[in-house]
């Protein structure tokens, strides 16, 4: 938080996952300033390339250094040079930080919504997967659905 607050951009592999991880945690955070998530980035700018999406397999796409992954630092700098490499896609380009979370928000609520068309799937109606809980952890501006995220 203190980030945003500061001017910071927040990067991270995989946001939507880590930020519903936050909110589930502590109900109150919300997301006040940029997200920059070079996972959901490269799947809106290169949908068909085949092959894995890890950042593995993405810092060897986009030619950048990964030497000892499964480290913290090194994976946090290694998605730092990807979202460098990616932000300046004409797709991403946004006017302001809002605008720019939620191109990010809607590219991973689409794919997720091609792959679960529905919440509801499970026994008793408990969803087994909920694309719309994960995708608004972009921007907590709306609760989540009543019972908190399916995942939880």
């Amino acid at each position: 938080r203190s980030g945003w607050d500061a001017g910071y951009t927040l990067v991270v592999f995989n946001a939507p996952f880590d930020l519903t991880i936050l909110h589930r945690l502590d109900p109150t955070f919300q997301v006040t300033g940029p997200v920059l998530d070079p996972y959901v980035i490269d799947r809106a700018i290169d949908p068909y390339r085949k092959g894995k999406r890890t950042l593995t397999a993405l810092c060897e796409h986009y030619d950048i250094a990964l030497d000892g992954a499964h480290d913290a630092a090194v994976d946090a700098l290694a998605a730092a040079r990807l979202a460098w490499k990616l932000a300046n896609h004409e797709q991403v380009r946004a006017d302001t930080w809002t605008e720019f979370n939620d191109k990010q928000a809607a590219w991973h609520a689409e794919r997720q919504e091609s792959r679960w068309p529905t919440c509801w799937a499970g026994a008793g109606g408990r969803a087994t997967r909920c694309p719309a809980c994960c995708w608004r952890a972009w921007r907590w501006s709306r609760p989540p659905p009543p019972g908190g995220c399916c995942w939880g």
